[in-house]
């Protein structure tokens, strides 16, 4: 009998390993092997716990996490919490018959990348508890068959896509944990099958679209969390309130501890308010000023500011006092003078629902603030100092 010594054994295994995966690769003719090997690379298959007997053949319908339709096409993947990480690779688009991708409870991060989302087999996407970055690419508007989109607990960032619209078939949006922001897209409310519509505890702000009060009774919809937002998110108060009652001057929280009584304005963003010591008045403090329309007539401006609340008399500090002249304002130019000991200022112009309009910075007793084009209204001159703050009203004929 012949044999071979140890060390004749140890070079043969060598160059054996590279020649098996190698001659493996070349022989795989099934259609979903390439994209699947793309996936694992990417994911870092070797490091992987409890799942083993991938690319040990070439029948990815027997290895760990695949099922397959009755032709032996892969039709989901499930891979929770196995220790996936690097990123997930556009490859996966060429499994034209997947349905399913489960990789929840991972460390996969990178973009999600946009072909994932015109799979148009692809049915429920679950890429909960990962470390996926960027944005939702615009590309989500075409699935229309997409049932269940959860993405909760990334690092996603930007807005939700208007395209979310398109996925009348969705029965569960799970966005919640991460840092979206903007203002929510119309169509979230013209979804017959939702069940679940969780996006709480991102940075999401303004007002709840209307078609929204569509979803009042459902039991899973959710928006908490989003302190910028009216209520604050609590969609409850959505329901129990007729949306024909307006959202403007709703509560809210702009994120800025130093202010309070923030508010929804007009334009659907939230205000900040200040503290009585800042010596500044929130627009909430405002009482029926803020009722008024930029459009009103002179006499109810006139009426409106009679009878509003006292402290609009005095509303600047006795140490800063600001001097707005002429009042009412004719043309489109203001002067104000500041006191002396003022330093640095910032001036900003507001509308009575909160938008700057307008904001200088000054550094000289006696500035001239060029106004914009301007409605007659009553607007609102907030001077920010080194030492203190105040704010004046600015009647505008």
């Amino acid at each position: 009998m012949t044999t071979f010594s140890p060390l004749f054994t140890a070079i043969c295994a060598i160059f054996l390993i590279p020649f098996t995966f190698s001659t493996l690769d070349a022989q795989c003719t099934h259609p979903d092997f390439a994209a699947l090997e793309k996936l694992y690379d990417a994911t870092n298959g070797d490091d992987w716990s409890g799942t083993s007997n991938w690319l040990t053949d070439c029948a990815p319908c027997g290895w760990d996490g695949i099922d397959c339709d009755t032709d032996g096409r892969v039709t989901k993947i499930i891979l929770l919490d196995k220790g996936l990480t690097g990123f997930l690779p556009v490859e996966v688009a060429n499994l034209d018959r997947l349905e399913l991708l489960g990789l929840p409870r991972n460390q996969i991060g990178g973009n999600l990348p946009a072909v994932l989302f015109s799979m148009p087999s692809l049915k429920d996407i679950n890429l909960t508890g990962n470390q996926f970055v960027g944005t939702i690419p615009n590309t989500l508007g075409n699935q229309p068959d997409l049932e269940y989109l959860r993405l909760s607990k990334n690092q996603l960032t930007g807005a939700v896509p208007s395209g979310i619209a398109a996925l009348t078939q969705l029965k569960i949006i799970a966005l919640e944990e991460n840092n979206l922001s903007g203002a929510l897209p119309e169509g979230l409310g013209d979804f017959p099958n939702l069940i679940t519509l969780n996006l709480t505890n991102n940075d999401l702000e303004g007002c709840f679209p209307q078609d929204l009060t569509a979803l009042c009774g459902r039991s899973r919809i959710m928006f908490g969390g989003n302190n910028k937002m009216t209520w604050k998110g609590d969609f409850s108060q959505l329901c129990a309130n007729s949306f024909d009652e307006t959202q403007i001057g709703a509560p809210c929280d702009d994120g800025n501890p130093d202010t309070g009584g923030d508010v929804i304005t007009q334009d659907c963003g939230c205000l900040g308010g200040v503290t009585a010591t800042d010596g500044l008045v929130g627009l909430g403090e405002i009482g029926e000023v803020n009722a008024l329309n930029a459009g009103s007539t002179q006499t109810a401006m006139t009426n409106a500011l009679s009878s509003a609340p006292a402290v609009l008399n005095d509303v600047a500090p006795k140490v800063f006092e600001v001097v707005v002249y002429p009042n009412p304002v004719v043309g489109n130019e203001l002067t104000v003078t500041l006191p002396t000991n003022a330093g640095n200022s910032t001036l900003r112009l507001r509308s009575l629902t909160g938008r700057e309009l307008l904001q200088q910075t000054s550094a000289q007793t006696s500035t001239v603030v060029n106004l914009p084009v301007l409605e007659a209204g009553v607007y609102f001159l907030e001077v920010v100092s080194e030492t203190s703050r105040s704010v004046q009203r600015v009647l505008v004929q």
